[in-house]
């Protein structure tokens, strides 16, 4: 896993110490290939069909190159709409995330925060800032959330925890119909990443119950 995220950084920055002669040959080849893709998408379709029709790739453990037969070349039709096809790059750095307020949303909430994850089912991050509250809730879909960083306290039915990424990471199932809210006390953002399992369409709208008896059902949009 280490050795899979340094390459991860040595594609992004060019950086090639620390690694042996044969790794860093195929650094520089994964790095040219990724360069070129880069300068040649204008057309915002270009990665995907690079990507799509690509059949040579390295086997970084034994450094040897692996061919994709075309003949024998299995192709599923795939899911793809605007959110993949309008990818220029694979790989998202949080600080270029769009992040838009739940206060006006919620009624209760405080200093919240959410964006859209592009894919084909309806996931993506919930930010809550210092004191910040994503009021209680709940909807008929299953839900899931994968604590990314920070700490807080999240309340799901009868189960109450205080999660902190920088001691566990935590992957949350939330049953549908189960009530459910997360506060953060503390000074750094506590960054959820949300995921609906049951493949939902990002078009698709979640209707939320609230325990004052009224439901929104136009979030999240963006």
């Amino acid at each position: 896993m280490e050795k899979q995220s340094r390459k991860s950084l040595l594609i992004s920055d060019s950086d090639t110490s620390g690694i042996s002669e044969d790794s860093e040959v195929e650094v520089q080849q994964d790095l040219a290939a990724y360069k070129d893709i880069s300068e040649e998408n204008k057309d915002s379709a270009l990665l995907l069909k690079r990507s799509m029709k690509r059949n040579s790739y390295n086997n970084p453990l034994t450094h040897t190159k692996i061919v994709i037969d075309e003949s024998k070349r299995i192709l599923k039709k795939p899911h793809i709409d605007s959110n993949i096809t309008k990818m220029t790059s694979y790989f998202h750095g949080f600080d270029n995330v769009e992040w838009k307020s739940m206060d006006g949303q919620f009624p209760d909430n405080q200093n919240s925060f959410y964006t859209r994850v592009p894919g084909m089912i309806k996931m993506g991050m919930v930010k809550l800032e210092k004191d910040g509250y994503f009021q209680l809730h709940w909807h008929k879909e299953i839900e899931n959330y994968i604590i990314l960083s920070g700490r807080g306290k999240i309340t799901i039915g009868d189960e109450v925890k205080w999660v902190d990424a920088n001691i566990k990471q935590e992957l949350v199932t939330i049953p549908g119909n189960v009530p459910h809210q997360s506060w953060n006390p503390y000074p750094e953002p506590l960054v959820l990443f949300y995921f609906f399992p049951e493949g939902l369409e990002p078009t698709f709208e979640i209707e939320y119950c609230l325990p004052s008896g009224t439901t929104l059902s136009a979030f999240p949009k963006i």
